[in-house]
């Protein structure tokens, strides 16, 4: 920072351990320099996210929840209002695009962690379609051609494997970073012919494997057909 000519903020620095195990309690300080000490954080927030210290995200959920049901009890009281398409529309533009935004980090999360955001989605389609409390919410998700929370995250993730595979130029520099490139087939099978990618991150856990974006992103894509990965144009692809 000294080298860039950039000055830290003491005030706006937050020290957040990450640790499967340990808690942030068993971190020490972090001195930023003569008289200023950061103390370990429990969770932080990062472009709308709360990250916490085992990145189970669920100070983010639990915020998700509080604040979406908030909106949805406000949003009902204007249903009589409007017409069922326009009401929708209100729908997506308040709860199920901000539901969306960096939905990528929802992948591989435990069930209870999946079923708290996938119960914000359902009350949304049951309120688009008025319908009762008990009735079925895959139901109403399918009259709706909503996808479910976990296929969402899995939607959202499959663009930008697209990017990776065939090279595309928008594609993040950080991504280019990584040894993620296009796999090779040592010989000749029947997936040779179609584009797949190899991930050189080897995840000591399971659990770890389906977190990490250069594992399960790879997955994700060397699962799709064979004629959907072989398309270089992005929208075609993403109509099928």
């Amino acid at each position: 920072m000294e080298r860039n000519l950039l000055k830290l903020n003491p005030s706006k620095t937050v020290f957040l351990p990450i640790s499967r195990s340990s808690p942030h309690t068993n971190y020490l300080p972090l001195r930023l320099n003569d008289s200023t000490v950061s103390s370990p954080s429990q969770h932080t927030r990062n472009l709308c996210i709360s990250f916490d210290c085992n990145l189970n995200f669920r100070k983010h959920i639990s915020t998700l929840r509080r604040s979406y049901f908030y909106e949805l009890k406000r949003l009902s009281t204007i249903r009589n209002f409007l017409p069922r398409a326009s009401f929708e529309t209100v729908i997506h533009s308040y709860v199920t695009s901000k539901l969306d935004f960096c939905n990528i980090l929802f992948n591989g999360l435990p069930d209870i962690d999946v079923n708290s955001i996938k119960s914000i989605l359902n009350t949304c389609a049951k309120t688009v379609t008025r319908a009762k409390k008990y009735d079925s919410a895959s139901l109403q998700l399918k009259t709706l051609h909503w996808l479910p929370i976990v296929q969402r995250a899995k939607f959202e993730a499959l663009p930008l494997n697209h990017k990776r595979a065939h090279n595309d130029i928008d594609l993040p520099a950080y991504f280019k970073d990584h040894d993620t490139q296009v796999k090779i087939p040592t010989r000749f099978t029947r997936s040779a012919s179609g584009i797949l990618l190899n991930s050189s991150f080897r995840p000591k856990l399971v659990s770890s494997s389906q977190r990490c974006f250069q594992s399960c992103g790879a997955d994700l894509w060397n699962g799709l057909p064979d004629t959907i990965r072989n398309i270089k144009n992005y929208n075609s692809s993403n109509r099928q």
